[in-house]
């Protein structure tokens, strides 16, 4: 009897999983991946981190202040592209990242653009340290 092929799983039906989606400018994203590059994991391994930390502590896991990334960052403003980055999680893990963001009244987009930040200006992950 000939083997049958796996089927796969077709993940616009898989209500298990959601996705989350936002804009970044270029830039920013791409300082990110070579941040995460350089630490040996992926730009979606590191925003697991963030999200799994934030739900964990209920707060923002990492200090929040004043970075001067601009001359990392940009250019010239008006040049600069955002493009989409979109993340597959668990339902369950995304009802609680954003139960959390509104306790702490920031927009989950807006908490991994502050986390990217923060990695790129400290040349390591946040709630880890030296």
């Amino acid at each position: 009897m000939p083997n049958k092929p796996k089927q796969q799983k077709d993940m616009r039906r898989d209500t298990s999983n959601q996705f989350f989606s936002f804009r970044i400018k270029s830039p920013l994203r791409e300082l990110f991946v070579d941040f995460c590059d350089e630490c040996g994991i992926t730009m979606t391994d590191a925003i697991f981190m963030l999200v799994k930390r934030t739900i964990k502590l209920r707060e923002i896991p990492f200090k929040v202040e004043p970075l001067d990334t601009g001359s990392l960052l940009y250019s010239d403003e008006n040049e600069v592209k955002t493009e989409q980055v979109t993340i597959r999680m668990s339902k369950e893990m995304m009802g609680q990242f954003t139960e959390v963001c509104d306790e702490i009244g920031i927009s989950k987009s807006g908490l991994v653009k502050m986390y990217f930040k923060r990695c790129i200006y400290d040349r390591e992950l946040p709630f880890f340290g030296k």
